[in-house]
């Protein structure tokens, strides 16, 4: 298998009134095709700025993240753009939905702006994606016509409408119940066997068990890198 993530002795460092503050400290690890990664710890862990640096929306004060070969600390913000619109989707906590939009248009927005999909095909990709994700009852609806797990379903068919390889997710289950959040992480651990790679924060310890591998921060730093019986490889 290859390696399309691989962190190399990550810090991010805060500079405050009180001094500099450490948020990441001399994280590294590497994920491979397909896997299925929960990344979990308490409130003000690291966890979502840890995410941030996956997905090149922050950068390290020092060492390295590198994302099909390319370190997204040397990376201009077109290029930025364009790795998080092509290769990596996005799943954000709260959404970020475009109000105005329908469901079927804030997923036809990306493909729109990247043009990888032939316009002649998009709308059929639109709906592709909205079937894989059982809310094609639900195209023509606007988000603040949607429940909040059907929001969640929304923005992760919006994630995946140019057909990224990797798909990275901040506490996506965060705002919803138990049995909404069941579902998001079983929609995951599909896709994951279709071979797409997932990298998750989550802050729910028993559904996590779901993924094939649980990295554990703790004040910044990596404590834990395990695999779980779902598993389909090796020790990490």
């Amino acid at each position: 298998m290859t390696e399309p993530i691989i962190v190399t002795d990550l810090c991010k460092y805060f500079e405050t009134k009180a001094g500099k503050v450490s948020a990441l400290d001399h994280i590294s690890f590497s994920v491979q095709d397909g896997d299925f990664v929960g990344i979990v710890g308490k409130s003000g862990s690291g966890k979502s700025t840890l995410i941030n640096m996956l997905a090149g929306i922050d950068k390290p004060s020092s060492g390295s993240v590198s994302v099909f070969g390319r370190k997204l600390e040397e990376m201009n913000e077109n290029q930025l753009a364009l790795l998080r619109g092509l290769d990596v989707g996005i799943v954000f906590q709260f959404f970020q939905l475009l109000p105005v939009l329908t469901v079927l248009e804030n997923i036809l927005l990306p493909m729109d702006f990247l043009g990888r999909i032939p316009e002649k095909e998009r709308m059929e990709r639109a709906y592709e994606v909205l079937r894989m994700i059982e809310i094609q009852d639900y195209a023509n609806k606007l988000p603040s016509e949607l429940s909040g797990g059907l929001q969640q379903k929304a923005a992760i068919a919006r994630a995946l409408a140019n057909d990224p390889p990797i798909i990275i997710a901040d506490e996506p289950t965060g705002n919803l119940d138990s049995a909404a959040a069941e579902k998001i992480f079983l929609l995951f651990e599909e896709l994951s066997n279709k071979a797409k790679t997932i990298v998750m924060v989550t802050h729910d310890s028993e559904l996590v068990r779901m993924a094939h591998r649980i990295l554990t921060i703790r004040d910044g730093a990596l404590i834990s890198d395990e695999r779980t019986d779902r598993s389909r490889g090796g020790e990490a």
